[in-house]
């Protein structure tokens, strides 16, 4: 994936109030998005699409294959949909089918497709997001801050593992979803045994 496509995803993720990490995850090197932050995007960028056009339906066999298109400015971009029960779990097969082709329309306008997938895209793509609670902006904000203040008043490395653990909930949820704070935070309770250790052998010498 080139660092440009990054950059611009980053950038229109922030102009629609969500976070690289609450959007985006990695599955078996293929990354994928939040159909809703695509949906944010289509809207931030004035997407209009046209009526799908079916181009197969088979409600009883649950087959369904749309063509989506759709304008962006002077600029326009179409798509295909497909659902069936080989590459669709939910009931709704002409539902899937026209998230999908809309989806990668937006990829597409955006220029992200090919380095982005929408999660719909795949059951096996959602299967891989990563479970637990996705932090706003602020709330990370406050969660690096308080553990960094908390930790100047935990005085030995025994109050420091101590604290890790009865927080091991909300750190499993950095990890999993916002891992570039969480590796921050790991690194504030690291240097704080660091300098305990350290006063410690200061005490013992002096």
């Amino acid at each position: 994936m080139s660092e440009s496509s990054d950059s611009t995803l980053i950038n229109l993720l922030k102009n629609i109030g969500m976070t690289y990490e609450q959007a985006v995850w990695d599955c078996h090197g293929t990354k994928v998005i939040l159909h809703k932050a695509l949906e944010r995007i289509a809207t931030y960028k004035n997407i209009v699409f046209d009526r799908p056009q079916v181009i197969e339906g088979n409600s009883e066999k649950k087959i369904v294959s749309l063509s989506v298109s759709g304008t962006m400015g002077d600029r326009s971009e179409w798509s295909i949909g497909e659902a069936s029960p080989s590459n669709n779990k939910n009931s709704y097969p002409y539902a899937m089918a026209e998230k999908r082709a809309k989806d990668r329309v937006v990829l597409k306008l955006v220029d992200l497709s090919g380095n982005f997938y929408s999660e719909d895209e795949a059951d096996d793509f959602k299967d891989a997001k990563p479970q637990g609670e996705v932090y706003e902006p602020e709330m990370i904000d406050f969660l690096k801050e308080a553990f960094t203040q908390f930790m100047v008043v935990q005085h030995t490395k025994e109050e420091v593992q101590s604290f890790y653990k009865n927080n091991s909930k909300i750190l499993g949820n950095l990890q999993a979803n916002h891992n570039s704070v969480y590796e921050e935070i790991k690194t504030v309770f690291k240097d704080r045994i660091k300098e305990i250790q350290n006063l410690t052998k200061g005490d013992k010498n002096g």
